[in-house]
């Protein structure tokens, strides 16, 4: 993963097999994303997806943590939604360093959507 370009894409916080928490991601460069009525986003959903990023955790995609990384032209920003419980400890900085996201370009917003079971610690 090229880590100097902004990336689009779906992630979530669970635990490996050995019970260490982390970010499990599919994404893409921000610009190989087609912009479609003004935004760039994936077009697979977490339930799309989670099939394979979930072999051995959970069958519920709900479960853990999660959120998105998309991209708004109306103010060139990247909006990273995610669950509240992650607005906690360092998952934040370590989700902007993942993306690639630029600080002052990124907005950090919750989503009703993302509701999780799981409060993971913070990121080692």
């Amino acid at each position: 993963m090229d880590a100097s370009f902004p990336r689009i894409g779906l992630f979530w916080v669970t635990p490996d097999a050995a019970g260490v928490w982390g970010v499990r991601d599919t994404s893409r460069p921000a610009l190989e994303v087609p912009e479609i009525g003004g935004f760039r986003t994936l077009d697979d959903g977490h339930v799309d997806v989670w099939p394979r990023f979930g072999r051995g955790l959970s069958p519920d995609y709900d479960t853990y943590p999660r959120g998105r990384v998309n991209w708004r032209l109306e103010d060139d920003r990247f909006l990273l939604l995610l669950d509240p419980v992650l607005l906690r400890g360092g998952w934040v900085a370590h989700l902007l360093v993942r993306f690639a996201l630029p600080n002052d370009q990124t907005l950090i917003l919750t989503d009703t959507h993302y509701r999780s079971r799981c409060h993971p610690p913070q990121p080692s």
